[in-house]
């Protein structure tokens, strides 16, 4: 018999995982998970943060704090999920940093390393860890990584390599994790968000006179003319941790105000 549409993106009895979930993106996805009833690992290098976030959701949820570039450190959030909120259904690798906006040629190699230790390499021991655990139990599961338009795409202004290179990554890495864990029942998909109101935008070292012109060049490129609210996430989530997207794997998503389009 056809499950009613409503029930398929229900997450009761469920439990995600989410890493950056003290602010931005990944707090709306914890939040949007949560509303559809899911138990959420609130994971962040922010520990107080990640307490804030989780103490805000009306389901279980606990926060740990971790950094994504240390394996220990995510193999235990991994652990600690499973023994605190009774197992793991679906994991969001989004913890990211911004890094600087320069040419190509003043780009300096510790903002490179930074930027690509955070943004790629934390994707993946994050969904490593996942991989791990669901192989392991047997129970299948999701994998959501947040990746970028500017995985898609290169920079507007030619003035993020480091960022762009880690987004690619992730988009690529998202189809290599699909077929390699489809056998094991673990879908695995990215979400690639357009220019999204984080604080992101707080990393970078630009005057505010700078700032006003590069978000107003955003909004003028952008065809809803506007930053997306962090908010306007959490659909995505839902979808693709839930049943609603139970045959769908190794795609990117973009979220975007119709930038790619153009």
């Amino acid at each position: 018999m056809t499950r009613p549409l409503p029930d398929l993106f229900d997450l009761t009895d469920r439990t995600a995982l989410v890493t950056g979930a003290g602010s931005g993106i990944g707090r709306a996805y914890a939040e949007g998970l949560a509303e559809a009833g899911a138990a959420v690992a609130c994971v962040d290098v922010d520990g107080p943060a990640a307490e804030e976030t989780a103490a805000d959701l009306p389901t279980d949820a606990v926060a740990i704090p971790a950094d994504v570039t240390a394996e220990a450190d995510i193999e235990a959030a991994v652990e600690q999920t499973v023994a605190d909120l009774g197992g793991l259904d679906a994991v969001f690798p989004n913890a990211g940093v911004g890094g600087a906006i320069v040419p190509l040629a003043d780009h300096d190699l510790a903002d490179w390393d930074r930027v690509v230790d955070v943004n790629l390499t934390g994707v993946f021991l994050t969904a490593r860890a996942a991989a791990r655990h669901f192989v392991e139990s047997g129970t299948g599961g999701s994998i959501t990584s947040t990746a970028s338009i500017y995985g898609l795409t290169g920079s507007f202004n030619g003035a993020s390599p480091a960022y762009t290179a880690a987004k690619g990554g992730v988009v690529n890495l998202t189809r290599d994790m699909a077929v390699s864990l489809a056998p094991h029942g673990v879908r695995v998909n990215a979400v690639a968000p357009g220019f999204v109101e984080t604080s992101l935008f707080a990393d970078v070292d630009v005057s505010e006179e700078e700032m006003e012109r590069f978000v107003e060049e955003i909004e003028r490129r952008t065809l809803l003319g506007r930053l997306a609210g962090a908010e306007e996430l959490r659909g995505i989530a839902v979808f693709l941790a839930s049943d609603a997207a139970s045959y769908v794997t190794g795609q990117t998503y973009p979220v975007d105000g119709g930038w790619l389009s153009v």
